[in-house]
């Protein structure tokens, strides 16, 4: 297929590996994603956006445990506001999704020069209901960037090294 798949849960996974996406072309965009939902994707080689510092740590586990991650990025969370319909806003604070910029930089930059195989960005501000603006200042240049490479700045995908 010459397209690719997001993937929000364990059977979104499963359902786009049976469909025939490619993994490679996949992404694993998961709030609560199990230590057994992430060998899963990470032996499937598909990318996945750890939500949480947590979780980047539990495929730090897995890693050390002999697993090789092909494509990992962390889901930061700007907390730019809400936009028109709150219900869908990500990027506010208290939102489960994501880990918090103004919150968590020191720790976020921190998991990057620990962990080699961290090596994406994605930042989500919502679906639906938010303007040009809302997104596009979700997009804030990071010192973590640095460290990524060439990113693609996109408020709803996955930015992924080219």
């Amino acid at each position: 297929m010459g397209c690719g798949a997001e993937a929000a849960t364990a059977a979104e996974l499963e359902q786009a590996l049976r469909a025939g996406f490619a993994p490679q072309r996949m992404v694993f965009d998961s709030p609560a994603k199990t230590v057994e939902k992430l060998h899963r994707a990470i032996t499937c080689g598909v990318h996945i956006n750890a939500d949480s510092l947590q979780e980047l740590d539990r495929i730090a586990t897995l890693v050390k445990d002999g697993l090789q991650p092909t494509s990992i990025g962390a889901r930061v969370n700007p907390k730019v506001g809400a936009g028109e319909i709150e219900a869908t806003s990500t990027a506010v604070p208290g939102s489960k999704f994501g880990v918090s910029l103004r919150d968590n930089s020191v720790e976020l930059r921190d998991r990057f020069k620990r962990y080699p195989w961290l090596t994406g960005l994605h930042v989500h501000v919502g679906s639906q209901g938010c303007d040009v603006e809302l997104l596009t200042e979700g997009w804030v240049p990071h010192p973590c960037a640095a460290r990524v490479g060439h990113l693609t700045p996109c408020a709803d995908s996955a930015a992924l090294p080219r």
